[in-house]
């Protein structure tokens, strides 16, 4: 079969894992099926992204401080998943990770927003890139993430190793952007020669290099303004830029990529702001928002396997029923993501070709609904959400993982 062609290097990565894997599938039946079921079960709740702002631990304001929050939560999601909770039921264990914040005790996702907002009650900056990158020390950022229960968050140093990245980006000149500068017929290859050229006045680079150490300022929102209104240039900056989001693997000796950093994090803010504007600018409005994937974690996976979207081997069934950890970049690990991409594809699909014919049917001409594959993100991971605990549903794949 000949591959098509994609302008999505996830999208692209998703079908090759698809075309090859083993032990994962998905059934045609099932995808329709799927689709059917998500559709009608969208309209009749009317669901819609707006839903995330009225949650009580997200902000409500749409500034840059809500644009730094946003990217150290979407920075650090990963990995909430306890060692303690032996079944996927909808009950935690009592000693499992935990946060309470305002009264109210918060597990997964969920905790890491309330220590966001428990620090920055507490007068932490720890939105700042500059405190994370530069000012705090280990023990300060540690305390931030402090739980109320026995278990401690889990990958505590690697989310210090992504912070300490990440604020550092925002805040100095990069290596990439000095290779910018060369391009831009300048001799400059390393910091030193930055200075040096500054020292003797060299006017016609003077400029260049003082607006490429500006570039980031210390704010994400500067990445979001660079990207020129394309989710799909954000995410080319971000992988390139930021090493914690190059989730990259190597799969029957291909490199691929599952994801595309937006998704489930910051397209949060993105697809909610698709035709707003923000401080007079059209910043956070994205023309291509339509062409981002799903966000490959390990819960839409288990709710696509309960809506018959995936199938899998017994061998992988009897790996996940004995909650055997996988390996990151594991042939199993890959096989689940890509699968789930290439899924969440095919049911995006579908349910556009049911809108266009009812569209049509009808007669209508007020202007036709697109569906994207974060909207089905969304509901497919409220939809595990819904369903965890329940009879028939396969357990969760374990994988340790800065990426998810």
């Amino acid at each position: 079969m000949q591959m098509p062609q994609f302008t999505n290097p996830v999208l692209d990565s998703a079908f090759f894992i698809h075309q090859n894997s083993v032990d994962v599938g998905i059934p045609s039946k099932g995808v329709s099926s799927a689709a059917k079921k998500i559709y009608e079960s969208m309209k009749e709740r009317q669901y819609s992204t707006s839903t995330w702002k009225t949650h009580r631990l997200n902000p409500k304001v749409a500034d840059e401080n809500t644009i730094n929050w946003i990217f150290l939560v979407d920075l650090l999601n990963f990995s909430f998943w306890s060692d303690l909770d032996t079944v996927d039921g909808t009950i935690p264990h009592p000693e499992r990770y935990a946060v309470k914040f305002d009264g109210v005790r918060y597990t997964g996702y969920w905790s890491l927003c309330a220590c966001v907002n428990r620090a920055l009650q507490a007068g932490i900056p720890i939105t700042s890139p500059r405190y994370y990158g530069y000012d705090a020390s280990d023990d300060d950022l540690s305390a931030v993430f402090r739980s109320d229960t026995q278990e401690q968050i889990p990958l505590l140093e690697d989310r210090i190793r992504v912070m300490r990245e990440a604020g550092r980006v925002l805040c100095e000149v990069s290596t990439t952007h000095v290779v910018c500068i060369k391009e831009l017929e300048c001799r400059v290859v390393c910091h030193e020669e930055l200075a040096s050229l500054v020292i003797y006045g060299v006017e016609r680079y003077r400029t260049i290099i003082r607006s490429f150490a500006q570039k980031f300022d210390g704010n994400f929102s500067n990445c979001i303004r660079e990207s020129k209104q394309s989710a799909m240039q954000l995410i080319d900056m971000v992988v390139r830029e930021f090493e914690s989001f190059k989730d990259e693997h190597l799969f029957l000796g291909r490199q691929v990529r599952e994801k595309c950093f937006v998704n489930r994090r910051i397209s949060r803010f993105a697809i909610r702001n698709k035709r707003a504007c923000f401080e007079g600018d059209s910043f956070g409005k994205f023309d291509d928002i339509d062409e981002v994937t799903m966000f490959a974690d390990y819960r839409v996976p288990l709710a696509l396997y309960h809506l018959s979207a995936l199938s899998y081997s017994q061998r992988l069934l009897d790996l996940l029923h004995a909650r055997t950890p996988l390996a990151s970049s594991s042939p199993e690990e890959i096989e689940i993501r890509g699968n789930s991409i290439w899924a969440v594809e095919l049911i995006r699909q579908e349910i556009q070709q049911i809108i266009d014919d009812e569209h049509v049917a009808e007669g209508s001409h007020r202007q036709k609904m697109k569906v994207n594959a974060i909207l089905l993100d969304f509901y497919i991971w409220d939809h595990a959400k819904e369903i965890q605990g329940k009879n028939g549903t396969v357990p969760a794949h374990r994988t340790r993982s800065i990426y998810y």
